[in-house]
């Protein structure tokens, strides 16, 4: 990407967003708040999907993530085969800091196309002046037991200026999402972000800002340790039972909100359940539902997502990602991995590993119909539990219990290849 590629002078400050084409009406949504609040930043959106050139938006500028980052189209068909749609967003990110940096930017800012910006970002930038990397931890409170699986920092947002520290971090950060920015928690990857725990040890001598503002990242894991009040035309954001004062609302994080419910004006059960936290929140639900009619999110949701499945319609599950990750670790090549004419197509086929034509696979379930195939599924396995207890005794049991917890593990899926030559090892984790 050249500096042409961002705008005809070249810009101080840059904020940037990464999403598919489907997510285009919260990046627009994002790219209002912050014409609405005034802020004087290069804003650009970062597309996953291939072909980008049907896509319009009023906000910002479009790139290409094939591009920008620089991609051969070998590793990019690679890349978007064997990570998922949030996996190979959060996958790019360290690259996307790099090439802005390398385009002469000074200061950059990543959001989440989720975010809404409810002040000019001044404050934040300014920490830039005397920080290299700024980040906010999911929660601040010292009566938090929320288990750090996601990783102790939300990398939602992340500020960084350009300097030689912050380019030895955005280096090693890009060389572990390379093949590792999975959404692994048992094995301790949560995409880009759980590996940004390791900062305040490569970041040391004050380098690093780890943010106590309330007011930034208001999200909905933190909604229950904080306080949200208006103040004629501004929202304030404090720390329940905290002496400190409350300071303006930054920016907010509407993480997995119905938004397809908002966009339509009806109320999300996300939403429900904040309000009974904070009701105060409700006003700020309304901002997002009406930022999202504005940019036209409906629209744009019914867009599929075009790494999704194989040339012929076929589902890919994550199976399927992460039995093609372990081959190519084993140097297996497969250049053309989406096409039911290629070879990885044909090795699934041949162990009958693939969803059959039409099939609804790899679809999310939620909320009741979730619970209730957990429950039919729970007592299955309890009467399995219930025989190998009194079969094999339950300090034997409790064995077996640890080797199939990893063996089950989609990462081992890979065991159900027939191949000649070398077993495939479990990996033991």
């Amino acid at each position: 990407m050249t500096l042409s590629s961002l705008s005809s002078t070249q810009p101080e400050a840059c904020i940037f967003t990464i999403c598919t084409k489907s997510y285009i009406g919260l990046a627009n949504a994002l790219g209002a708040s912050l014409r609405d609040r005034g802020v004087e930043a290069e804003y650009v959106i970062v597309i996953v999907d291939h072909d980008i050139s049907d896509v319009l938006v009023p906000y910002g500028r479009l790139v290409s993530a094939k591009e920008i980052c620089g991609y051969s189209t070998a590793d990019w068909a690679q890349r978007t085969f064997k990570y998922d749609v949030v996996e190979l967003c959060t996958s790019i990110k360290a690259r996307c800091f790099q090439v802005l940096f390398a385009a002469g930017v000074e200061k950059v800012i990543y959001f989440d196309p989720d975010i809404i910006v409810y002040d000019d970002l001044n404050g934040v930038f300014a920490e830039l002046d005397d920080h290299d990397v700024l980040v906010t931890p999911h929660r601040l409170s010292y009566s938090s037991d929320m288990p750090a699986r996601g990783g102790v920092f939300n990398i939602g947002f992340l500020g960084a200026c350009r300097g030689m520290a912050t380019d030895r971090v955005m280096k090693w950060w890009d060389a572990r999402l390379e093949d590792r920015s999975t959404s692994d928690p048992m094995r301790g990857f949560f995409t880009d972000q759980k590996w940004l725990d390791h900062l305040p040890v490569l970041m040391r001598d004050g380098r690093l800002m780890v943010s106590g503002h309330p007011g930034m990242n208001l999200a909905p894991w933190n909604i229950d340790e904080r306080t949200l009040e208006r103040r004629g035309d501004q929202w304030f954001v404090a720390l329940r039972e905290h002496e400190a004062e409350a300071q303006p609302l930054s920016f907010v994080h509407y993480s997995a909100f119905n938004y397809r419910m908002l966009a339509e004006g009806k109320d999300d059960e996300r939403t429900l359940e904040i309000v009974v936290k904070m009701p105060e929140f409700a006003e700020l639900s309304k901002v997002l539902a009406r930022h999202l009619k504005e940019g036209r999110f409906l629209d744009y949701a019914s867009i599929r997502y075009e790494f999704s499945s194989f040339s012929d319609g076929r589902t890919i599950l994550q199976g399927h990602r992460r039995i093609f990750s372990r081959l190519m670790e084993m140097g297996e090549q497969f250049p053309e991995p989406f096409s039911a004419d290629g070879g990885y197509y044909r090795l699934l086929k041949r162990n009958r590993l693939l969803t059959p034509p039409g099939s609804a696979a790899g679809q999310k379930i939620r909320g009741a119909a979730l619970d209730s195939k957990v429950g039919r599924a729970a007592k299955l396995l309890d009467m399995l539990s219930w025989f190998t207890v009194r079969l094999l005794g339950f300090a034997r049991f409790t064995q077996l219990s640890k080797l199939l917890v990893r063996y089950f593990h989609t990462n081992n899926h890979v065991r159900l290849v027939r191949r000649d030559g070398k077993p495939i090892d479990v990996e033991y984790f």
